[in-house]
C-alpha cells in the first residue's frame, strides 16, 4: 500500500469512528427536540391502557380521554382516528363486511385500509415506546 492510500484509508476510518461515537448523542438531541416541540405545541402524549394495538390485525375500539377512537392494524403500522365526522359531529359506524366507517347523516363513507372516501376524519399520531402504545391529542 502506497502512503496516498494509507492516508486515504486512514481518513476514512476516522471519519467512520467519529461517525459512531456521534450517533447516540445526535440521536438524545433529536428525541429532547421532538419532546420540546411537542410541549410547544401543546400535544399531549396519552398512554393506551390496556389495549394491546399491534396484536391482531384489524379494526378496535377505543374510548381514551371521553373520545370515541378507532384503531386499525394493517400489520405494519397502527392508523388511530377519532370516531366523528368532521361535518356533522356524529359518531361513525364501522362496517365489517366493507372494512370503511360511514357517516349515515351525511351518507358519507371512508375505507380504513385505502384511506379513502368522502367522510372526513381527524387522525391521530401514535407512537410506541417499550411496548406501550402513546396516542398525540391537543
Amino acid at each position: 500500500m502506497d502512503r496516498l492510500g494509507f492516508f486515504s484509508y486512514v481518513k476514512k476510518s476516522l471519519v467512520n469512528t467519529v461517525k459512531e461515537i456521534s450517533v447516540p448523542f445526535v440521536e438524545e438531541d433529536i428525541k429532547k427536540v421532538d419532546r420540546w416541540i411537542d410541549d410547544l405545541a401543546g400535544i399531549e402524549w396519552i398512554p393506551i391502557q390496556g389495549k394491546e394495538l399491534d396484536d391482531a390485525v384489524g379494526y378496535k375500539d377505543l374510548y381514551i380521554a371521553n373520545k370515541h377512537f378507532l384503531s386499525f392494524f394493517n400489520g405494519e403500522d397502527v392508523r388511530i382516528y377519532e370516531k366523528v365526522c368532521q361535518k356533522c359531529h356524529i359518531i361513525v359506524h364501522w362496517l365489517s363486511y366493507d372494512e370503511s366507517l360511514k357517516c349515515f347523516q351525511c351518507d358519507t363513507s371512508f375505507k380504513v385500509k385505502e384511506r379513502q372516501g368522502e367522510l372526513q376524519l381527524k387522525e391521530y399520531r401514535t407512537k410506541c415506546e417499550n411496548g406501550i402504545w402513546f396516542i398525540s391529542i391537543l
